[in-house]
């Protein structure tokens, strides 16, 4: 009991735990980014434990050779910050409380991992711990060349990592298994749960829909409006408006002045002549409300009503 107080006086670890797990996706970034000096070298500081670079993507590069192809760098990465943060944040807890994995529970975790690997099985399909340490003490003899374990290369390194995180997975299931424990019911509570599944009442009652009421039967009064409205102030609110009266007049050429406009436009197709200019630019800049463009222009660029008169048009010759 005095371990599970303990516990629940900690809650804030749980919390800081998740919370900064969420930060997690960030670390893909983060060692893609170039810098010099030691802060570089330093991915982040928990608990006042630096967690080296070179250590992290070296954990990070075991892991993707472990699971291979299956797990992106990005994903890798999130999993082995998570492992860091839970070590950074958990061990000293899980020292306090005198919270260890022994041999036999760590064989036995290691077992249910790998129970699934024809390697490890004898002739009748069981698990046979004997090949397991066979294994294992091979690894140790041929380090740091790999062994392949299923599809999968294994150094001795990464099987001390896979026993580490076997160790540190059982510590955290045995810390929060206590942490549920200590989760218990209070007696209100239960007399709460018990009020609500054994005080049940009956009732027998006879619906009156609204709808079956003929208007005409009720008769509402201006104060009877009046009162309501007065008793539910906000069904009724309604946002300050303005009626506003205006005229418009738009501002359209008249039959005049497009007459006029267009005999402005054959005086200067005429007078010095268009097709006579030496330099059309400053003309179409002086006359013109658009400025001259330079260009070619496919056929697909130009106005539709424009492509079946200026397309059959020669050399020299001028539209318009």
């Amino acid at each position: 009991m005095a371990i599970l107080n303990k516990i629940r006086q900690r809650s804030l670890v749980l919390i800081i735990v998740i919370a900064m797990a969420l930060f997690s996706f960030v670390l893909a970034d983060l060692f893609r980014t170039g810098g010099g000096g030691k802060a570089e070298n330093i991915v982040a500081t928990i608990n006042g434990r630096d967690i080296k670079r070179e250590d992290f993507m070296r954990k990070v590069e075991n892991l993707q050779r472990q699971l291979g192809p299956s797990l992106t760098s990005t994903q890798a990465m999130n999993r082995i910050w998570d492992q860091e943060l839970r070590k950074a944040v958990l061990d000293g807890q899980y020292e306090e409380l005198g919270i260890t994995v022994e041999r036999e529970q760590m064989r036995e975790l290691i077992k249910q991992n790998l129970a699934g690997f024809d390697e490890f099985k004898d002739d009748a399909g069981q698990f046979d711990e004997n090949k397991l340490n066979e294994f294992i003490a091979n690894l140790r003899d041929i380090a740091p060349e790999p062994a392949l374990l299923g599809n999968s290369a294994i150094t001795y390194e990464s099987w001390t990592n896979f026993e580490n995180d076997i160790s540190a997975g059982g510590k955290y299931q045995m810390y929060f298994n206590m942490v549920k424990a200590g989760l218990t019911t209070t007696l209100a509570e239960g007399e709460l749960e018990h009020k609500l599944e054994n005080e049940k009442v009956d009732i027998k009652y006879v619906q009156v829909p609204y709808s079956s009421i003929q208007d005409s039967l009720i008769e509402v009064t201006k104060a009877d409006i009046d009162a309501y409205i007065k008793k539910n102030p906000g069904k009724y609110e309604v946002e300050e408006s303005r009626d506003i009266l205006y005229v418009e007049f738009k501002e359209e050429p008249s039959e005049g002045d497009e007459e006029a406009t267009e005999n402005n436009l054959v005086e200067l197709s005429k007078n010095p002549g268009f097709s006579d200019l030496e330099n059309i630019a400053t003309f179409i800049n002086n006359n013109s409300d658009l400025a001259f463009t330079d260009r070619f222009l496919f056929r697909e660029k130009m106005p539709a009503n424009l492509v079946d008169s200026v397309y059959p048009l020669k050399v020299g010759e001028t539209y318009g």
